[in-house]
């Protein structure tokens, strides 16, 4: 089967559509591979967040006590009330 024979005008058309259709073709490819390298610096952001090290809480340091010598008056208070009883009674 033989083809139609196209004129100048409606050759100019057929090319402008697909010119068209190529250049929309090519804006999706592009929004779509913009897409995907977000994506991927995100993906890099979050994996750099994970690797990095987590800061660690300070402890607060243990300091000795300091040892204070008992006075005569406290010791008394510490004392079993027995034995208060018989420094009383003067035993």
């Amino acid at each position: 089967m033989k083809q139609k024979r196209r004129t100048k005008q409606a050759k100019e058309a057929d090319d402008k559509n697909l010119q068209a259709a190529l250049e929309a073709k090519e804006a999706a490819a592009v929004v779509g591979l913009n897409r995907l390298a977000a994506m991927q610096v995100d993906m890099e952001k979050a994996q750099a967040q994970e690797t990095a090290k987590k800061p660690v809480a300070v402890k607060p340091r243990a300091r000795p006590k300091k040892v204070q010598e008992p006075s005569p008056v406290s010791s008394k208070l510490h004392e079993p009330l027995e034995q208060q009883n018989d420094r009383s009674r003067g035993l």
